[in-house]
């Protein structure tokens, strides 16, 4: 029995170190914080809003551990011993309060693999595990406590109820009273009744109490809140292994108290002398040791088989890699940008639109536009049509990006109001403010930044800038920035006339430009191309870019082009390329999948996306949900 027990927390433990390297090598918790937007802060208004209902107190404490996921090992140290922790209190509880070790005890190390498959979503909160570990603490604890005092009534599990109701909520609470519940069947007694009664009361009272005199929530909220009530972008879909994780706890005490319930065979009429009984005691023995020297290599199988079937079904290294393309944008970091953009397969509209900002961000916007598939034309260059609260961050980055800081502004308001304290949209504003000289609104928002503890370093420099105009005014971004801003049409201006007004300002903005002639391009706009070429003579190219002339000796072979257009030299190689190109579409006799099967080596042209891709042709549209429509 003990060198059983023994070998089961090896392998709990075992699963614990299985599980940190899955963490750190293929999941990486630093995906979930930046994608989440964690934010703790040490304010007490911060702390207030938490103690205001019930789970509120959980989510808190979560919140301020989560935060240091920031870094992959030790946010990945914190979630595999998080789930060593609910392995480890369920294995003590069932341990316990039951008289034998079988092969039933396999099924505890599965909680951490379950709590592995959970992280694979990078929208899945670390609170739920957080609770769990609350749950399967206080039902060790209980259980220590139930042992030691043999009370009649367990005082101790209706306490504990009403600890969990509040730290963690109505779900974790209903969890943690079905499996004191459980725990309780083991011969019906006068101990039994009264305990099973109680729990059932309190399981029903308690919410219902708290949803009349209590809190302001819900009756489905008070009886079963299991997630954080976040952006609805960052809301968890809750796939049936979440609902998993949630029975795993009753589950696992339930299957090993069946089996302790089992009666087993005995015939009392058969004689055995006490040599054969010493005999039989001793083959007993045996069994025994030899099982328990069994079951590690029985876990490590079992374990090893649903740890491969985990990441075999549940990873997606596209998500991941969509994941990881936001973030290295974020920290403008344009080569990891298109690197991972490499990794992803099925088109993506916000891969796209990562994909052109990183090459206008490295002046290449027109030379690379169509190495990636513009299946929807200038959508795939500004998202925020239609706009919905999941592009409203990425939307003001891009503006800031392009010097359009008042409608990078603008976005990051509306980011704002659904993540308050997200340091990334915090940040945005302070700086769009500094751009904008506006060091009262900036201190505004830099007081809410600096009771983050994580951003203290961030938060010294610019209070620096804020409180020192001049030193701001020569700090390089925001000077260089104050010099591309520029007042535009407001919400009502088209992108291009948003563009054209930041280029009449300064028209050495190359970013602008390149977004700009890639819109014409994209929108197959000629008129708009040969009057927008001009601000070309301001950038001092070395030479034109090639998706320009892909497009200018594709219009002057239709006879269309005029003006300054009709002055520009396109490069022999360019002119070769066309020829080509034009022989095979010529040779399909207007057969189009054939050309386009023929001229597939030429899908990064503008010739290929007019003919083939352009939505102008393909008719492809972008699809909506309504309530992002509508948002």
């Amino acid at each position: 029995m003990k060198s059983g027990k023994i070998a089961l927390h090896l392998s709990i433990v075992l699963t614990a170190v299985i599980s940190f390297f899955i963490y750190v090598f293929i999941i990486d918790p630093s995906l979930h914080h930046h994608y989440q937007q964690i934010a703790w802060q040490n304010n007490y208004l911060f702390l207030r809003y938490y103690l205001a209902f019930a789970g509120g107190p959980g989510e808190y404490i979560a919140l301020f551990i989560s935060q240091f996921f920031f870094s992959k090992l030790l946010g990945s140290a914190i979630i595999a011993f998080a789930g060593y922790l609910i392995s480890f209190f369920i294995f003590k509880t069932v341990s316990l309060n039951t008289g034998k070790l079988n092969i039933h005890f396999l099924m505890i190390p599965l909680l951490q693999i379950i709590v592995v498959t959970l992280m694979f979503d990078y929208r899945f909160h670390f609170a739920v595990i957080f609770n769990l570990t609350i749950v399967s603490g206080l039902l060790y604890a209980c259980s220590v406590i139930g042992i030691k005092f043999r009370k009649v009534i367990s005082y101790q599990t209706l306490i504990a109820g009403l600890i969990i109701y509040y730290v963690s909520g109505g779900m974790y609470f209903l969890i943690f009273m079905l499996s004191s519940l459980l725990l309780l069947f083991e011969k019906p007694d006068r101990k039994l009744v009264v305990n099973a009664v109680l729990i059932i009361i309190e399981s029903l009272l308690v919410p219902l109490i708290a949803f009349h005199f209590v809190f302001l929530s819900s009756l489905n909220s008070s009886f079963f809140r299991a997630t954080p009530d976040v952006a609805t972008m960052l809301r968890y879909s809750r796939p049936p292994v979440f609902y998993v994780a949630l029975a795993a706890i009753p589950a696992v005490i339930l299957l090993v108290r069946s089996f302790e319930l089992i009666p087993v065979k005995r015939n009392d009429k058969i004689a055995v002398s006490k040599k054969k009984t010493s005999e039989i005691k001793e083959k007993t023995k045996s069994r025994l040791t030899e099982t328990a020297l069994l079951i590690p290599g029985i876990q490590i199988i079992i374990l090893l088989f649903v740890s491969g079937f985990v990441l075999f079904y549940e990873y997606k290294p596209e998500q991941k890699a969509r994941i990881k393309i936001d973030y290295y944008a974020s920290r403008q970091e344009w080569d990891k940008v298109l690197s991972e953009i490499e990794k992803t397969g099925s088109y993506d509209r916000m891969v796209n639109f990562q994909y052109n900002r990183a090459l206008m961000n490295q002046g290449r916007l027109l030379d690379k536009i169509f190495n990636y598939e513009q299946l929807l034309g200038s959508l795939g260059l500004f998202v925020d049509k239609p706009f919905n609260s999941e592009v409203a961050l990425p939307c003001s980055d891009l503006y800031f990006d392009l010097g359009n800081i008042d409608e990078s502004q603008r976005y990051a308001f509306e980011s704002q109001t659904l993540m308050t304290n997200s340091p990334r949209v915090l940040k945005r504003l302070i700086l769009n403010c500094l751009i904008m000289n506006k060091p009262e609104a900036a201190n505004t928002y830099i007081n809410v930044l600096a009771a983050n503890p994580l951003e203290n370093k961030w938060v010294q420099k610019y209070r620096k800038l804020i409180d020192n105009p001049n030193l701001a005014a020569s700090d390089q971004l925001v000077a260089a920035k104050r010099d591309e801003m520029s007042k535009t049409e407001g919400m009502i201006g088209t992108p291009p006339v948003k563009l054209l007004d930041q280029l009449e300002k300064n028209p050495k903005n190359k970013a602008a430009f390149e977004y700009l002639i890639a819109f014409d391009l994209l929108e197959h706009d000629l008129h708009s191309l040969t009057d927008d070429f001009k601000f070309i003579e301001q950038l001092n190219y070395q030479k034109l870019p090639v998706a320009l002339e892909e497009a200018i000796i594709l219009f002057k072979s239709q006879g269309k082009t005029s003006g300054i257009l009709n002055t520009v030299k396109v490069s022999e190689s360019t002119t070769e390329r066309f020829r080509e190109f034009a022989k095979l579409t010529s040779a399909s006799k207007g057969d189009r999948e054939r050309a386009k099967l023929a001229t597939a080596a030429f899908k990064n042209t503008y010739w290929y996306y007019v003919l083939f891709l352009s939505p102008k042709v393909t008719n492809l549209k972008l699809e909506t949900r309504p309530v992002d429509a509508n948002y």
